[in-house]
């Protein structure tokens, strides 16, 4: 006799469906995880489910693990067939504030959360941006009005809060710029992201001109006063075009055009104990 699958209807309400890699899906209802039979998507058993604490904002799939985020703690269950998944409690107090944050970066899964951008690989987590915004900061950003794509393997997350625009681009490192959009489309035959900006659809880096970026260094804090002397910087071309600004004590105190490699005195500044620079250009700058 051949196995024949149990059938059973998918209740009302059911949402967020990803695929797993045993051929079954998976989706969520309130604190209701439901899994399909394989390769059978009408029928959702109700032996199948499994229930967490908190309202499931939204899933990800990463290898045989899926990820359910919700309003409180993020869950981890894994298995190779739906009769066989487990369940885990990450020890991660960060719900998801946005279902469209969520994101499979490689083999780590990102969303926004009330503190920062979450990542999870495996059983562990950690707010990545955790250097660069406190949570106060991020906070006045609305993170729950996020959108994130993956481009190039890098994570973008797009916030238009208050009228002003941040993509924030995360992969080792983060760095922000003002894009926004409605939404997003990645064409991996193409590997081209596409945005929507008001009625019209733009390809990512589509533009022949280059924006204006700036770079700024961490704050030095020194035990005496003294004055930066003097500053180099090295493009990747033989023609540069740049600003260096040095602040100290968080007041710019001075601004320096560089338009030649080499190295160049800092005008004569007043004594003090903490200084950063930032470097403005829009040319690809080596060090």
């Amino acid at each position: 006799f051949e196995f024949m699958p149990e059938r059973e209807n998918p209740p009302d309400g059911l949402r967020g469906i990803v695929m797993m890699p045993g051929q079954f899906a998976a989706a969520f209802k309130e604190r209701e995880i439901w899994f399909s039979e394989p390769d059978l998507m009408s029928s959702w058993p109700s032996k199948y489910m499994m229930t967490v604490d908190a309202k499931v904002v939204g899933l990800a799939v990463s290898g045989n693990d899926l990820y359910v985020l919700t309003e409180e703690y993020p869950y981890m269950m894994s298995g190779n067939s739906p009769d066989s998944m487990y369940s885990a409690k990450l020890p991660l107090a960060q719900p998801c504030v946005s279902k469209r944050s969520i994101k499979r970066m490689g083999s780590t899964v990102m969303f926004a959360s009330k503190d920062g951008l979450i990542a999870l690989q495996g059983v562990t987590g950690k707010v990545v941006t955790e250097d660069i915004y406190t949570p106060i900061q991020w906070k006045a950003l609305q993170p729950e009005l996020s959108i994130a794509e993956v481009h190039g393997m890098k994570y973008h997350l797009f916030i238009d809060y208050g009228g002003t625009n941040i993509c924030i681009i995360f992969d080792a490192n983060v760095v922000t710029n003002d894009e926004v959009t409605a939404g997003t489309y990645e064409d991996l035959s193409e590997g081209q992201m596409y945005l929507i900006n008001g009625t019209n659809i733009m390809k990512w880096e589509g533009s022949i001109t280059p924006k204006t970026w700036t770079w700024r260094s961490k704050e030095f804090h020194d035990a005496k006063v003294h004055a930066m002397a003097w500053y180099r910087i090295t493009p990747m071309a033989n023609i540069l075009s740049a600003t260096m600004n040095m602040y100290s004590e968080s007041v710019l105190t001075a601004t320096c055009p560089v338009t030649a490699p080499g190295s160049y005195r800092f005008p004569i500044t007043r004594l003090e104990r903490k200084h950063y620079y930032e470097v403005v250009s829009s040319q690809h700058i080596d060090q």
